[in-house]
C-alpha cells in the first residue's frame, strides 16, 4: 500500500508518511463533497436521512391514508437519487436497497 520510494532511511519514512497524509486528506475531501451533495439532493426531495461511512438511510413520516402516494414519492425519489449517482460516477447498490 506504500508508494514506491527509492530513498533510504529517514527520508523514506518521511516520504511515505507524507504520501499517506496526502491520501487521507484527499479521501476526506472527496467524502466531504460526496456527503454534502448527497445530503443536499435528499433534502431537496423532502426526505430525511442519515449518512454513514458506507450507508445512507432515507426516512419520512406520512399519514396512513396517504400510504400509496407516499410510497410512490419514495420510489420516485430513489430513482432520482440513482440517476444523480450514475451521472456523478457513483453507484446505488439496488440489491441492498430495502423498504
Amino acid at each position: 500500500m506504500w508508494p514506491v520510494v527509492e530513498e533510504r532511511g529517514e527520508e523514506t519514512y518521511k516520504s511515505r508518511l507524507t504520501a499517506l497524509v496526502r491520501q487521507i486528506v484527499r479521501q476526506t475531501c472527496i467524502e466531504s463533497v460526496r456527503t454534502h451533495w448527497t445530503g443536499t439532493l435528499i433534502f431537496s426531495l423532502s426526505l430525511d436521512h442519515h449518512l454513514y461511512a458506507d450507508d445512507t438511510q432515507l426516512f419520512f413520516s406520512f399519514h396512513p391514508l396517504n400510504f400509496d402516494s407516499s410510497i410512490s414519492h419514495l420510489q420516485d425519489a430513489l430513482q432520482h437519487i440513482s440517476s444523480w449517482m450514475t451521472a456523478n460516477f457513483l453507484t446505488l447498490n439496488s440489491s441492498k436497497t430495502e423498504f
